[in-house]
């Protein structure tokens, strides 16, 4: 849970800057669809990403333990994504609630949150698909040298 706080603390301390950039880079980068565009991409990644944990199988895997920790792993991860699905799909429709915070002392622009919160889920679902794909590889891996063991020792 600390982990959380400390990442939405980094897209705050990361937009938060953002916010002091120029009208003119401002203007084109929020002009463009770019926000609709990353949504889009997430859009994408989330069931890519779901349908690698989804299919990950265990059938032929022996050790109880193992099955149990990464399980446990995978339905966090899976978790995580539909969270993190639920709240960019929030953050995509509130992000029509265009409001700036401008005080003397401080001005934030909440659509440098909208943008920052956005890549963050974006990234996070390519670097989770990849391990997963890792993973799972490592896994079959294993189960291919447990046969071969098991053929060997037969013989």
């Amino acid at each position: 849970m600390g982990r959380w706080f400390l990442r939405a603390g980094l897209i705050i301390g990361i937009s938060w800057p953002l916010s002091y950039l120029p009208t003119y880079i401002t203007d084109r980068l929020f002009a463009a669809g770019f926000l609709n565009t990353i949504y889009m991409v997430i859009g994408i990644m989330f069931p890519l990403g779901l349908n690698q944990i989804i299919s990950f199988s265990f059938t032929e895997v022996e050790r109880d333990a193992f099955v149990k920790r990464y399980r446990s792993e995978l339905s966090g991860i899976r978790n995580t994504f539909v969270c993190l699905f639920a709240i960019s799909t929030l953050v995509f429709l509130v992000k029509s609630i265009y409001f700036i915070i401008d005080w003397n002392f401080i001005s934030f622009d909440f659509r440098f949150l909208y943008l920052v919160f956005l890549l963050f889920c974006l990234i996070y679902y390519v670097f989770n698909f990849i391990s997963l794909a890792k993973l799972k590889n490592e896994i079959e891996d294993k189960i291919r040298e447990g046969k071969k063991v098991k053929e060997s020792e037969q013989e």
